[in-house]
């Protein structure tokens, strides 16, 4: 949430790589609701979706030349940690919930998602709220409720 405190620490390569990681949301989301996928084991896809992010990292990592193979015993648990509480549990609850309601709705739902970290962050982390973070947050409620309403609409008639 242009945590950084500047415009000036937005470059046109952040923007980019964030409206490409929108893009690439989106596509999963619908390609994890299509039916060939709603029934499949939700570790059986996690596992293959993992495996694909990390070759395609280690790759692109290598390429650029910035894989740092200087491992300690805190970095490898807290890799561990993020991956089987921030990723592996969400992943599943995602994909689990898409049984039960439409990709659209699992997306007005997701986008809320920065919102929530900020409110953990400031709880957890003792974090300071700024103007930024207070007007991202008002972007991202007013677009799900314009989302809803327009949804509800396209329901409606």
């Amino acid at each position: 949430m242009l945590g950084h405190g500047s415009a000036d620490s937005t470059s046109i390569i952040c923007v980019s790589l964030a409206l490409i990681s929108g893009f690439f949301y989106a596509y999963y989301i619908l390609t994890v609701a299509h039916e060939d996928f709603k029934e499949m084991n939700s570790y059986v896809l996690i596992f293959y979706i993992s495996l694909f992010n990390s070759v395609t990292l280690f790759f692109i990592s290598s390429f650029m030349g910035k894989l740092d193979c200087n491992f300690t015993i805190q970095g490898i648990m807290s890799t561990i940690l993020v991956a089987l509480i921030a990723n592996l549990f969400e992943m599943v609850a995602f994909k689990s919930g898409l049984r039960y309601i439409s990709a659209t709705s699992a997306a007005i739902i997701s986008t809320f998602e920065p919102i929530t970290s900020l409110i953990i962050g400031i709880l957890i982390f003792q974090e300071i709220i700024t103007l930024n973070h207070i007007i991202c947050s008002l972007f991202i409620i007013a677009s799900g409720i314009i989302i809803s309403f327009k949804k509800r609409e396209t329901i409606l008639s």
